[in-house]
């Protein structure tokens, strides 16, 4: 599944900047989860959960955190966000997004203007945004 990929990238990187700050237990980490890919949650914690077992990060305490997607046209300027415009995209197209989050410029278009140029203003990818950690 996706979403344990994910989680296998995300330990990876928290294992690795762990390890490059010398660190002898790391604490908690919050991670960010943008809501474009519509990742599922449930899943990603299960992930998390299994594939920590027996590492560093076993005792650590892993918040993950939505960010909205919100979009903003080139042409006229308008920002909108993704929950509103997924209501009209059906199952189909909200599952290719979910896969390759490059394919919103597909399916979406300006609620304003119908342009299909627009930026993704934040709210896209999973990344790490804190690791506490003790030497």
């Amino acid at each position: 599944m996706h979403e344990w990929a994910l989680a296998e990238a995300v330990i990876s990187t928290i294992l690795n900047v762990a390890k490059e700050k010398g660190a002898k237990k790391i604490i908690k980490a919050e991670i960010k989860i943008g809501t474009l890919q519509q990742i599922e949650v449930d899943v990603l914690t299960f992930a998390f959960r299994e594939l920590v077992k027996n590492t560093p990060l076993e005792k650590t305490e892993i918040k993950l955190k939505p960010e909205e997607v919100y979009f903003k046209c080139r042409v006229c300027g308008v920002r909108w966000n993704f929950s509103n415009a997924t209501s009209a995209l059906g199952r189909e197209k909200s599952e290719a997004i979910h896969f390759i989050p490059d394919l919103v410029h597909a399916f979406i278009r300006c609620p304003r203007c119908g342009s299909p140029d627009f930026e993704v203003v934040g709210g896209r990818g999973i990344w790490v945004e804190y690791i506490k950690i003790s030497k």
